[in-house]
């Protein structure tokens, strides 16, 4: 070693060891001078990483990333080739031919209104920084011996640690700037090839592994492949955030329209299987939109409208909209039409802002007829629910209940007859089929002390008599009977029957039951996971879920839990009136109730984007799907 090298000499090693323990010191030393290199180089790393981040460009146009980064491959002493094939590619090459020739990627495009949302400025610093550090470079040698031999551990600030050693292998480490990569880790195919790779990879402190690529093309001599990106799971949070904001500000944006929606279907209230104005309203509304629409649906007056394509997740949504008898919209069903049209419009926005959108398809089902007949029920039957993947609703109330107790119930009409008489001549030729009812109605007032809690029997007299002096010869009940679950509801009937048929035989009468089993409601299923990725959603826009709050009710909604996983939320509109009064219809008008319905719907929707670009989501939701919670929410 000359005078005027000895100054520079950072350390000496003395190699005098057996093959195979030279081979893994050698190893551990080029490692760590690998990482040191890195690590000195941090400052400058940092710089350049900025200076891509603050200049963020499309792909194909990224003329000052390509500059910056060929302009300091160049200065550390590699062999720059700008402009590689595309304008703003470039290729930045060190070492000889002979041996491995190992790739490296850079990528540095940007994207439209997010800047650098999936971190390439970042892809571009690891690729330059692992360049430098020779990362991973040693895994492919072998049986290298080196008796007796001072070597030079680190000089200078290398641009490799090959020169570490006194014989160095040959090869060449190749770094491609490769612009317009453009996608993002909302694409799950993306994500999970991304994982995969990832899991076989090493990262900049790991372990060996890699992409090998055995198409021809710039790659081709590259035995093994590094890109790293941000974590997989962090790429997908970023993204996940920014589509809820562009759902919600969709949402916001068309607030008005929904609103005017909204109050023309509350205008004109309509019975079940009547809705025909609801059902024009929402379908014109929403191929203005740019959905795909088919009216009358299997239903007069149900529809279905979609955007997307096959080939991943099918998102259902419900939009209900049939009033009440007498009382107008006293349940909301105008709320529940505009909180499905304003979800799907926001999922359908938010995802058409993305470049590289995952496969998804949304589809909004308009389902007539709730209010006791069942629309839901027969749509099942006619397979409208068969390609969701999960399905979602919300419904109006005084309160906010994450996981309202939606009974099983099924309805009957009974029907007593007996024989007519004059009722101060010949009273005792009767057979007075109004008592039957009566002895009936008390019978199972009776029967209450015997029920569970959560059992519930509801009655009419709904036919007694014409005239107070006939004996009346045909008296007729409405009964419905609801309890936590299905299993439970067949206990109760048969109780319930009974007081029925005894009524019938105590007076003489004839009795038949006309029990609508074909649209008998079920107990909701609750998804588990679908609630609690809305309860978190809903509790960020500044809904509370109160544990003392409780809602009981039975919809139709409860039959499609059953066959498709699904969630029915009840939210407050800031009235204290129960449901199906006259104070609720005129709440359900106001704007604080269109606001309230905004907000359900932008935690739908941003429920539906955790679980489309969430790992491992959708594979919870099917697990809980399997697991029956017997209307225990």
């Amino acid at each position: 070693l000359n005078e005027s090298y000895l100054p520079e000499q950072r350390g000496l090693l003395s190699v005098s060891l057996p093959c195979q323990k030279m081979e893994s010191d050698q190893v551990k030393v080029l490692k760590e001078k690998a990482k040191e290199t890195i690590d000195i180089y941090s400052p400058e790393l940092y710089e350049l990483n900025k200076s891509v981040w603050e200049n963020p460009e499309l792909g194909l146009q990224e003329r000052f990333a390509h500059d910056q980064l060929t302009e300091f491959l160049a200065d550390q002493g590699f062999d720059v080739i700008p402009h590689y094939t595309l304008d703003t590619a470039f290729r930045a090459e060190c070492g000889e031919d002979g041996g491995l020739t190992i790739g490296l990627i850079s990528e540095y495009d940007a994207l439209p209104e997010v800047g650098h949302a999936c971190g390439h400025n970042l892809i571009a610093e690891s690729g330059v920084a692992a360049a430098l550090g020779m990362f991973m470079l040693f895994i492919c040698l072998t049986n290298f011996y080196l008796p007796n031999k001072a070597i030079h551990i680190y000089r200078t600030r290398l641009k490799i640690a090959l020169n570490a050693i006194n014989q160095k292998p040959k090869v060449k480490i190749v770094l491609l700037g490769t612009p317009a990569k453009e996608t993002t880790a909302l694409n799950l195919e993306f994500t999970k090839t991304f994982c995969r790779i990832y899991k076989t990879s090493a990262n900049l402190h790991g372990s060996p592994g890699g992409v090998k690529f055995r198409n021809g093309g710039f790659l081709a001599r590259a035995r093994t492949c590094f890109s790293i990106p941000l974590s997989c799971q962090k790429m997908a949070s970023d993204q996940v955030k920014i589509l809820k904001e562009k759902a919600k500000e969709a949402i916001d944006i068309y607030s008005p329209e929904l609103y005017e929606l909204n109050k023309i279907v509350w205008e004109n209230p309509e019975l079940g299987f009547q809705e025909r104005s609801a059902h024009d309203q929402l379908t014109e509304f929403l191929a203005n939109q740019g959905f795909d629409v088919t009216p009358h649906y299997t239903l007069d007056t149900a529809f279905r409208a979609e955007c997307g394509e096959d080939g991943g997740l099918t998102i259902g949504l419900i939009s209900e909209y049939d009033a009440l008898p007498e009382v107008g919209h006293a349940c909301g069903h105008n709320l529940i039409a505009e909180s499905g049209v304003a979800a799907a419009l926001g999922l359908k926005i938010a995802l058409n802002a993305i470049n590289q959108r995952p496969k998804v398809k949304i589809v909004l089902l308009g389902t007539p007829a709730e209010e006791a007949k069942g629309g839901k029920i027969l749509m099942i039957k006619n397979g409208c629910f068969k390609d969701l993947d999960f399905c979602m609703m919300v419904h109006p109330s005084p309160v906010d209940v994450l996981k309202p107790v939606i009974l099983a119930r099924e309805s009957a009409t009974i029907t007593y007859k007996g024989h007519a008489a004059h009722a101060a001549a010949f009273p005792w030729e009767g057979i007075n089929a109004l008592d039957a009812a009566v002895m009936a109605y008390t019978s199972i007032s009776a029967l209450r002390q015997q029920m569970k809690p959560t059992w519930r029997v509801h009655l009419i007299i709904s036919e007694g008599g014409v005239k107070p002096n006939i004996i009346p010869d045909r008296a007729q009940l409405r009964c419905s009977v609801r309890t936590m679950n299905d299993s439970d509801l067949e206990v109760l009937k048969e109780k319930v029957k009974n007081c029925f048929e005894a009524a019938a035989s105590a007076t003489g009468c004839k009795v038949s039951m006309e029990w609508e089993t074909a649209t008998k409601y079920s107990h909701l299923e609750t998804n588990n996971t679908l609630a609690e990725l809305y309860q978190a959603n809903a509790e960020s826009l500044g809904v509370s879920f109160p544990p003392e709050a409780k809602f009981s009710a039975s919809t139709d909604m409860g039959n499609v839990s059953h066959v498709v996983p699904s969630i029915h939320p009840m939210y407050s509109i800031g009235t204290t009136a129960p449901n199906h009064s006259h104070a609720f219809t005129t709440a359900a008008a106001t704007e604080e109730a269109h606001e309230k319905t905004l907000i359900a719907s932008k935690a739908m929707a941003m429920t539906a984007i955790d679980v489309l670009c969430k790992q491992d989501f959708m594979g919870k939701v099917r697990i809980d799907f399997k697991q029956p919670n017997e209307g225990e929410n």
